[in-house]
């Protein structure tokens, strides 16, 4: 540790430089949400609609398509080319790779056949918000069952974001730097952010000067 001591003078100067993010493009990982929607019910209503952001709300009609009931009133074109859900762009792979992926429309994705991508890594495009996310088909139901479907897709909320460990939660500001640096000088678990977990070193405040201008949504 006595390297990372000589260090800490300068570690402190750079985290008090951060001034607090404005909101910038976000990636989200991992599937801790998991959205069913029934068959048989009207897209139109709020409780029918996966509403991720303001500007997505994931639905489906009684048959056809998914789409993007906050930017269109229905599933729009035919099959691989549609250009619903509007507002979203999609991949195969996972949002932490996203810059090596190739994205395109839904349709573009699934060429026709969305009950093929059940089971497939997929990754969201959040347009609008700049957001990348995790996305795993588990369930597309045919015209017999009213538009029912399900997936499973990343978890976007206040307190998301590893540099946000101090009060008041969803807001990064001065105290989550203060306590940041007082987590990593006492070896606190607080401050281990990267791997190798366990271990406390220049990871940890790389990873933690990127979460914290990265900010929460």
């Amino acid at each position: 540790m006595r390297t990372l001591k000589i260090r800490l003078p300068m570690m402190v100067a750079m985290l008090m430089g951060l001034s607090a993010p404005a909101i910038a493009q976000q990636v989200f990982t991992g599937l801790g949400v998991e959205y069913i929607h029934e068959g048989f019910t009207d897209p139109s209503l709020p409780e029918n609609q996966d509403r991720i952001t303001d500007n997505v709300w994931i639905t489906r009609g009684e048959s056809r398509g998914i789409f993007n009931a906050a930017q269109e009133p229905s599933f729009q074109g035919l099959g691989e080319f549609s250009p619903s859900p509007v507002g979203t762009r999609w991949a195969i792979g996972s949002a932490d790779q996203y810059q090596s992926l190739t994205f395109g429309t839904w349709g573009s994705v699934h060429l026709g056949n969305p009950g093929g991508l059940v089971g497939v890594d997929l990754v969201m495009h959040l347009v609008d918000d700049d957001i990348y996310i995790d996305v795993r088909f588990t369930e597309w139901g045919g015209i017999t069952t009213g538009g029912r479907f399900a997936y499973r897709r990343s978890a976007l909320n206040a307190a998301c974001n590893a540099a946000d460990i101090a009060e008041p939660f969803g807001v990064l500001d001065l105290a989550d730097i203060t306590a940041f640096v007082d987590a990593f000088i006492n070896g606190d678990p607080a401050a281990d952010l990267a791997f190798p977990f366990t271990v406390l070193d220049l990871n940890d405040i790389t990873a933690f000067v990127g979460a914290f201008t990265s900010g929460c949504p």
